[in-house]
């Protein structure tokens, strides 16, 4: 599912902000590390926060029927991703 792609995003900041350090980049001026880092993590929360709403537009149309013309799979996939 989606929630895996997110996952691995996370994971992709967390290693590209363990490598933001004078230890292996070198930027002209201190500030820029802690830029850098924000930058990373706003660029996840930007990301995941797609995947997020688009799995909610699917479970927030599996509420009202119209995923789906089997009441059972609105049902089943509105259930499985508004809890998960």
């Amino acid at each position: 599912m989606d929630y895996t792609i997110i996952i691995s995003l996370c994971k992709l900041a967390y290693v590209l902000d363990e490598f933001l350090t004078p230890d292996y980049i070198t930027l002209p001026h201190s500030y820029l590390y802690s830029m850098a880092s924000f930058s990373i993590w706003a660029l996840y929360s930007f990301i995941a926060g797609l995947f997020g709403f688009g799995l909610w537009g699917i479970g927030h149309e599996c509420g009202h029927h119209t995923f789906s013309d089997n009441k059972w799979i609105n049902d089943a996939f509105g259930y499985i991703i508004h809890t998960g």
